[in-house]
């Protein structure tokens, strides 16, 4: 059934009263303006935690996602990895990333791990050490090693067997293993 209007004056009892159409409108009602809901607080991705720091960038420029590894997981991901197991490829440890980070984002991330730093070497300081002990090209027997000790001017596999030697310093050796041998001046005196 349809509404239809009437003449006259009065109504009845089928008939709303035509008035506010919006009731937020009316003068006696109050307006209030809603907010959005807040956006949800980040989560750290490894600890899962919401009350944590986040740093202001990615871990390293590759990757693709947004900081959701809080500093306090990435300096313990990058310490577990360098210090603890001895590796020096240091991988992005969000959730499905994997980008390698370089030397700068280790050491962004390590900042004040003074062990950390040290066993990250920098590619210009290992061109410096190699040019100032006369090495030009050097050969390892075990391709899988890749931190070597540096004694003297012997490079020994790092290992439980050399772990009696006093080194001069770590460091990574990427070196195909198609290079000659390289001999090595006798430096005792």
């Amino acid at each position: 059934m349809a509404y239809v209007p009437r003449p006259h004056r009065g109504r009845t009892h089928h008939e709303r009263p035509v008035g506010i159409i919006f009731p937020s409108m009316s003068p006696t009602t109050p307006v209030v303006a809603r907010s959005p809901p807040p956006p949800p607080k980040p989560t750290c991705t490894v600890c899962l935690e919401t009350r944590v720091r986040f740093p202001y960038a990615t871990p390293t420029k590759r990757c693709a996602h947004k900081p959701d590894v809080c500093v306090d997981c990435l300096r313990s991901h990058v310490r577990a990895v360098v210090v603890d197991s001895g590796h020096v490829n240091v991988r992005c440890p969000a959730a499905r990333c994997g980008s390698e980070m370089t030397y700068e984002d280790v050491c962004k991330a390590g900042k004040g791990d003074k062990a950390l730093v040290e066993r990250q070497v920098d590619p210009f300081q290992l061109s410096l050490t190699h040019s100032m002990l006369g090495m030009t090209r050097c050969y390892c027997d075990k391709p899988s090693v890749q931190i070597h000790r540096l004694y003297g001017a012997k490079i020994l596999p790092a290992g439980p067997a050399n772990s009696t030697l006093t080194a001069v310093g770590l460091f990574p050796l990427f070196i195909p293993a198609s290079l000659p041998p390289y001999t090595f001046p006798d430096t005792s005196y």
